[in-house]
């Protein structure tokens, strides 16, 4: 079955995109689809199955998680865990409230993105650094922006306005987005650092 159409599906997190099919919500609608909210990261990646890589934050800045661990994917193929795949994923999660929060946004290795955080328009770059992910300690590359309309960027104002964050995972290659309001630039890169795989 192929789809033609971008839809939008609320998942209570602003500026979220979904690309492909109009799907319901919490329950699959075909063989191929699946869309789930699950209490947590063990049991959201479960459902995805072990063709990819999810990873869970350690550090939140204090921040509980809010709603659970959401998880849309679609482009089925194969019958087991062991062995299906998907065309396109996505798992995202909110930590926090209005005043303090960040959204994680991630997809698998060679999958398309089926739902992924959209940068504000405003946004400037505010640093591309390389810092540690993980237990392993592997290097990877941060682009960090900031939401500061028409005026020059500056790494203080992830916290005053809004970051985004984009970093992929050199060993999976996982694709991570994080979009956060209230942490400081430090916060957000501490994330990222704190990032680990999840069993």
């Amino acid at each position: 079955m192929k789809y033609s159409r971008t839809a939008i599906v609320g998942l209570g997190v602003v500026g979220l995109v979904v690309v492909g099919l109009l799907i319901s919500q919490s329950v699959a609608v075909a063989s191929n689809v699946l869309n789930s909210r699950h209490k947590s990261w063990s049991a959201a990646s479960n459902t995805l199955g072990d063709r990819g890589t999810l990873y869970q934050p350690t550090f939140t800045a204090g921040l509980k998680i809010s709603g659970g661990v959401q998880v849309i994917a679609f482009g089925r193929k194969g019958n087991s865990t062991s062995t299906y795949s998907y065309a396109s994923t996505s798992v995202s999660a909110a930590y926090g409230k209005r005043a303090k929060n960040f959204n994680i946004n991630e997809k698998w290795a060679k999958t398309a993105w089926a739902v992924k955080l959209q940068p504000d328009p405003s946004q400037g770059r505010v640093g591309a650094v390389k810092i540690p992910m993980g237990m392993t300690g592997s290097m990877v590359r941060a682009e960090v922006f900031a939401n500061c309309g028409d005026r020059k960027c500056n790494q203080r104002d992830v916290m005053r306005t809004g970051g985004y964050l984009t970093v992929k995972s050199k060993l999976t290659s996982t694709d991570i987005v994080i979009q956060s309001n209230g942490l400081t630039f430090n916060e957000l890169l501490r994330v990222v650092s704190g990032l680990k795989p999840v069993p």
